[in-house]
């Protein structure tokens, strides 16, 4: 039962039942702030390299501090970059679909739960890719120890070569 569906209103009148015996929890949009806190929260554990951004940071002991007294917490500031990315990201869409409203009639709803879902599959392609990479790199760290040994047994098989030559010149 979304609001957003055009056939809320029918699907609303033929189901009475649903509201005698249900509570609707309606929720609006969020804050900018509430969005970067939410977005903050679901990707601190994110490991974000520092070549990442375009924009400089600095990351000697810049640490921001998030909220105050006992309940500050530090953030990272290529996480807080991040987090303000997608909000930057969701906010644009937001904004295009107002635009898009007034010039085609049409309207797409941004809700809170596309932001969240956003920033699921955000995490879950980070954490894909991430695998992904420690594979490949696993299979190439897999192949530099097989050529080292490699090389070490060319060697080994090079010197006892020359302990043959000298065996055949003296023979």
């Amino acid at each position: 039962m979304n609001p957003s569906n055009p056939d809320f209103s029918n699907r609303t009148a033929s189901s009475p039942a649903l509201f005698n015996r249900c509570v609707i929890d309606w929720f609006g949009d969020w804050t900018d702030d509430g969005l970067l806190q939410v977005a903050q929260e679901f990707t601190k554990y994110l490991d974000v390299p520092a070549n990442s951004f375009t924009r400089a940071i600095e990351m000697d002991e810049k640490i921001v501090q998030d909220g105050e007294g006992e309940n500050a917490k530090r953030v990272d500031p290529k996480s807080q970059l991040l987090s303000k990315c997608i909000v930057d990201i969701h906010c644009t869409v937001r904004d295009l679909n107002i635009k898009l409203m007034k010039s085609a009639k049409k309207f797409n709803y941004i809700t809170p739960r596309d932001f969240l879902d956003f920033i699921g599959h955000f995490v879950h392609l980070n954490q894909e890719k991430k695998s992904e990479l420690e594979e490949q790199q696993g299979h190439l760290n897999t192949g530099i120890v097989k050529l080292q040994n490699t090389e070490r047994s060319v060697k080994e098989l090079g010197e006892k070569l020359k302990d043959y030559q000298k065996l055949l010149d003296a023979k």
